[in-house]
C-alpha cells in the first residue's frame, strides 16, 4: 500500500497515545520527513513526500513547580558563582528583581540609572531561527505591554551594578580591538514581527550581562549554571524560580498586589496571585459531586459572577497560595444548617467526620467564621 498522509497523522497520533513527549514526537516526525525528502532527491523514488501534511498532535503543557529559593540555599549558588564570575550578576538580578531571564539578559547599560538606582525594562532577547538557517539572536518587544516598566533597586543589586559597570571599562581596555561590541539589524520575522539582530563587530550596544571579552551570555548558555546546581549543589532549580521568590518575598511583605503585579510586568493581576485552588483529596474519591464542583470552581476564578455561580457548593476545602506557596485553608461549608437553633431535626455539633477531623486537627491554628450580611432577614 502507499504510503498516505492520513496514514502518517494516524501514526504520529498514536505517538502521543503512548506517552511520548512533544519533543520526541516531533523529532520522529522530522526524521520521517527528512528520509522521504531524500527519496525525491536524490534518489528519485517518489515524487511527493506525504508527511510534508502531517500536524502534530496537540500536547497540553503540564503545570510547571513553582520553587521558592530560601535564602540560604540562594547564598549557597552565590557562594558557588562569586562576583566576577560571569553567572553572578545575571542571578543577582534575578533574584532581586524578579525579572524574566529574557529580559535580564536583553538588559544594557542605558536601561540601568546607576544614579538613581533605577532599572527600565524595554525589551527582551528573542532566540530566532528560521527554517534550515543559523540561530539568530536578537532583541525584540517584551512579553506583553505590561512587560514595559521601571522600578527602584536595593542597594545591594546597585552597588554590584556600578563595580560590573567598572570592570567591563576596564576590560574595554584591557582587550582593546579585541573586545566584542554588537550593533543592530533591523529585520522582520516570518510572522512578520520587528526583531533586531545583534550582530558582533558592528556598532556599539553595551549589554549588562556579557563575558570578560564582551561577547553576549545567551538564555541558552545559562542551562549549565542550572545543571552545576542541580548536580553540583542538589538544589531544585531554574531562572524562573528566583521570579517566583522575589514575587512571594514581596508579597510576604505585605507590598500591594497591584504594586507587586506592576513590577513583576504581568498584564493581569490573576497571573501575579493565582492564589485558590480546591482540594480534591478532601471527600473520597468517588464522591462525584465534590469532583465536579472542584472543577466548577476552577473554571469559575476571576470570574466576574463566581460569587453567583458557587451558590450551590457546600463543605469544600480551598487552599490560598501565595505564588505556589500555601498559606491558608479555607473551609467552605453550609454554616447555618448546624447552628440554626431552630432546626430540631439535627442535633447542634454533629459534623461529618472530615468536618470533624478538621476541628480536631493539632495544626488548626484560626477559624474564621463569615456570614452574608442579610443572613437574618433570608427566610430559606
Amino acid at each position: 500500500n502507499a504510503l498516505s498522509s492520513a496514514t502518517i497523522q494516524t501514526f504520529v497520533n498514536s505517538l502521543k497515545e503512548k506517552g511520548l513527549s512533544k519533543r520526541h514526537t516531533e523529532n520522529i516526525l522530522s526524521t520521517l520527513n527528512n528520509a522521504l525528502n531524500y527519496g525525491i532527491e536524490p534518489l528519485q523514488f517518489i515524487k511527493i513526500n506525504p508527511a510534508q501534511f502531517v500536524k502534530l498532535p496537540r500536547f497540553e503543557k503540564a503545570a510547571k513547580k513553582r520553587i521558592v529559593i530560601e535564602q540560604d540555599n540562594f547564598e549557597k549558588i552565590i557562594s558557588r558563582f562569586p562576583e566576577g564570575n560571569k553567572w553572578h550578576l545575571p542571578l543577582m538580578i534575578g533574584y532581586h528583581t524578579g525579572m524574566r531571564i529574557s529580559e535580564v539578559f536583553a538588559l544594557t547599560w542605558n536601561d540601568i540609572d546607576l544614579n538613581n538606582g533605577i532599572i527600565n525594562i524595554t525589551k527582551q532577547t528573542v532566540r530566532y531561527k528560521p527554517d534550515n538557517a543559523k540561530t539568530k539572536w536578537c532583541l525584540g518587544d517584551t512579553k506583553s505591554t505590561a512587560g514595559v516598566r521601571s522600578f527602584k533597586i536595593g542597594p545591594t543589586l546597585l552597588e554590584l551594578l556600578k563595580r560590573e559597570n567598572i570592570r567591563q571599562k576596564e576590560n574595554r581596555l584591557l582587550y582593546g580591538a579585541y573586545y566584542v561590541k554588537y550593533g543592530l539589524n533591523e529585520f522582520k520575522d516570518k510572522n512578520k514581527e520587528t526583531l533586531y539582530e545583534m550582530i558582533p563587530g558592528t556598532g556599539d550596544i553595551n549589554l549588562v550581562c556579557v563575558n570578560h571579552d564582551g561577547s553576549m551570555i545567551t538564555t541558552d548558555s545559562f542551562k549549565y549554571c542550572s545543571r552545576v546546581i542541580h548536580h553540583e549543589l542538589k538544589l531544585e532549580f531554574d531562572f524562573h524560580s528566583l521570579r517566583h521568590t522575589h514575587a512571594t518575598i514581596l508579597a510576604e511583605s505585605g507590598v500591594n498586589p497591584k504594586a507587586l503585579q506592576n513590577r513583576m510586568g504581568h498584564e493581569k493581576i490573576e497571573t501575579t496571585f493565582k492564589t485558590i485552588k480546591s482540594n480534591r483529596s478532601f471527600r473520597p474519591s468517588y464522591d462525584e459531586n465534590y469532583t465536579d464542583m472542584c472543577e466548577k470552581f476552577n473554571d469559575l476564578l476571576y470570574d466576574r459572577y463566581a460569587a453567583e455561580k458557587t451558590d450551590g457548593l457546600n463543605f469544600m476545602l480551598l487552599y490560598v497560595y501565595h505564588n505556589g506557596r500555601p498559606i491558608l485553608q479555607i473551609l467552605e461549608a453550609p454554616g447555618e444548617h448546624y447552628y440554626n437553633p431552630n432546626d430540631r431535626n439535627e442535633p447542634k455539633g454533629q459534623f461529618l467526620p472530615y468536618i470533624q477531623n478538621i476541628i480536631n486537627s493539632k495544626n488548626r491554628k484560626i477559624w474564621l467564621y463569615l456570614t452574608e450580611p442579610d443572613w437574618k432577614d433570608r427566610e430559606d
